[in-house]
């Protein structure tokens, strides 16, 4: 949509820049305007951030309608458990690698595996030089260099420019916790980029 479309229909009420895509603007709200405490319109209780908000209201008023008759792990779409089917119970592994024996259950992944044993690297960071196996490790990376933090900690508000550390982080707060929601870092990394 970003590339294909003229139209600028998502606009930001404190600064007045415009967006493509409404996704966008809830990251430069978030990031750039840091958002106040958001109340669910559900049942009432406070919410650090839109974020919280949505993981809260996704576990605790809207669960997922498709459930796996094996595990019981539910899904927001019949494509979604579909795929957890293929991967976690049918596990139909046809590619193996040569040097290890490790079976895959689709070729793209068993290219990525064996940048393992060649050690090729061939995403660079153009900051600082450093190398990786993968494009989402560059990606990850590249949030260092922004300083945003968008791994927030839902339950007391820490931000992490890092998933890894936000799930250390986690660990202090006790009892059992939600899983994390997922966090789009194109966006940010786009913003920040074009800005």
């Amino acid at each position: 949509m970003r590339k294909h479309t003229e139209d600028y229909n998502y606009s930001c009420d404190t600064c007045n820049k415009k967006f493509k895509i409404k996704s966008d603007l809830t990251n430069h709200i978030r990031f750039s305007h840091r958002e106040h405490p958001l109340l669910c319109d559900v049942c009432g209780k406070t919410c650090l951030n839109s974020n919280s908000l949505y993981v809260h209201q996704k576990f605790a008023h809207y669960k997922a309608k498709f459930e796996c008759k094996i595990c019981k792990r539910r899904m927001v779409s019949q494509e979604n458990l579909n795929e957890h089917m293929l991967r976690q119970h049918e596990k139909r592994q046809n590619f193996i690698c040569d040097e290890c024996g490790k079976t895959f259950s689709r070729n793209n992944r068993l290219t990525m595996h064996m940048r393992i044993h060649t050690g090729d690297k061939p995403y660079t960071c153009t900051i600082c030089n450093k190398s990786f196996a993968r494009n989402a490790s560059l990606k990850q990376h590249l949030l260092i260099h922004t300083g945003i933090r968008p791994y927030v900690c839902d339950i007391c508000g820490k931000a992490f420019a890092q998933k890894p550390g936000l799930i250390t982080h986690r660990k202090c707060h006790p009892g059992n916790h939600p899983p994390l929601p997922r966090v789009i870092i194109d966006p940010i990394l786009n913003d920040v980029m074009n800005n």
